[in-house]
C-alpha cells in the first residue's frame, strides 16, 4: 500500500467512526440514555501567557439536591458498609444505547452518559483493567484509531510540574508500529516522572496504585503530554486532562466566583500539581 493510498484508507476510517459517534448520539439523546450536564459555557478573560479558558456551567436539572437532616444521617450510617465495585464498563452493565463499536477486539467506544460536550466519549477495555495501571500497547493502538484526526495545540511555558514530548511521526505509518513507538516514549515519560521526588505530605493515605503519584494525560498526533497531580480538586472544582488545554467544569455560582476572586485559571491549576522541576 502505498503512502497516498494509506493516508486515504485512514481518513476514510476516521470519518467513518465520526459517523457512528453522530449516528449513536442521535439515537442515545432519542432515547434519553445520554444526560447533557451543561447548560453553556463562557469564554473568560485571557489569562497569563494569553491563554483562553471556557468555563461550562452545570445545568441546574442536573445538579445534585441538597439533601436533608435524615438523608445525611442514612449516608452516614451506610458509610461504614461499603458497596461493591460496579464496573458500568462491563459487559453485563454496559448500556447497549451509548455503545458505539468495538476497537481491536480490546476496547469499546462508548458515549459519555454525563456529557460535558458534544461527541464526547470513553475508550474502555472490554476486559476490566485496574484505572491505575499504566497504559499498554494495546491502549495506544485505540487511541491511533479514536484519535488520528486530532488538531495540534500549541502550549507555552507552565508553570507547574509536567512532561511534554513531541510526536514526530509520518502519517501513513502503520498502526503497529505507531502504537509500539509510542508505547515507547510513553514509558519513558513515566520513568522521568516516577523518578522525580515529590513534595507528597506523610500523612496522605497509602495508594494501591503502582505509581508514586497520580497524573494526568493529554495525547494528539503531535505530543504526549504528563502532569503529575498532587490533588484531584481545589475549592470544590474538579480538574481532569482538559483542564490543563483551557476547559473546566462548575457546578454553582460559587465555583465560578472563584475564577474572579482567587487568581484565575492557572491558580487553579498550580493549586492541583507540583512545582516545577528546578533547571539543572
Amino acid at each position: 500500500m502505498s503512502a497516498q493510498q494509506a493516508l486515504k484508507r485512514q481518513d476514510t476510517m476516521a470519518r467513518m467512526l465520526r459517523k457512528s459517534v453522530l449516528e449513536a448520539t442521535q439515537k442515545a439523546t432519542q432515547s434519553k440514555a445520554l444526560k447533557k450536564i451543561t447548560a453553556g459555557y463562557e469564554l473568560l478573560p485571557p489569562a497569563e501567557h494569553g491563554i483562553r479558558y471556557i468555563l461550562w456551567a452545570a445545568d441546574s436539572a442536573h445538579a445534585k439536591p441538597t439533601p436533608t437532616k435524615a438523608q445525611d444521617e442514612e449516608v452516614a450510617a451506610t458509610k461504614s458498609a461499603p458497596k461493591p465495585f460496579r464496573d458500568p464498563f462491563s459487559k453485563e452493565n454496559l448500556e447497549e444505547e451509548l455503545f458505539v463499536t468495538r476497537l481491536h477486539d480490546t476496547h469499546n467506544l462508548v458515549l459519555n452518559k454525563f456529557n460535558v460536550v458534544d461527541e464526547h466519549v470513553v475508550l474502555p477495555t472490554i476486559e476490566f483493567a485496574p484505572q491505575e495501571e499504566p497504559l499498554t500497547t494495546a491502549d495506544f493502538r485505540a487511541l491511533l484509531r479514536d484519535y488520528s484526526t486530532t488538531e495540534t495545540v500549541q502550549l507555552p511555558e507552565l508553570p507547574f510540574c509536567h512532561f511534554l514530548h513531541r510526536i514526530d511521526m509520518p502519517e501513513d505509518t502503520e498502526s503497529g508500529e505507531a502504537s509500539a513507538t509510542l508505547q515507547a516514549i510513553y514509558e519513558k515519560m513515566l520513568r522521568q516522572m516516577n523518578d522525580t521526588p515529590y513534595p507528597v505530605a506523610a500523612s496522605q493515605p497509602p495508594s494501591s496504585s503502582p505509581l508514586p503519584v497520580a497524573y494526568n494525560l493529554l495525547l494528539t498526533a503531535s505530543f504526549l503530554f504528563l502532569i503529575p497531580r498532587k490533588t484531584q480538586s481545589f475549592h470544590g472544582i474538579e480538574v481532569n486532562s482538559i483542564g490543563f488545554i483551557g476547559s473546566f467544569f462548575v457546578r454553582n455560582d460559587e465555583q465560578r466566583a472563584f475564577f474572579a476572586s482567587h487568581g484565575g485559571p492557572m491558580e487553579l491549576l498550580r493549586q492541583v500539581t507540583f512545582p516545577p522541576i528546578p533547571s539543572k
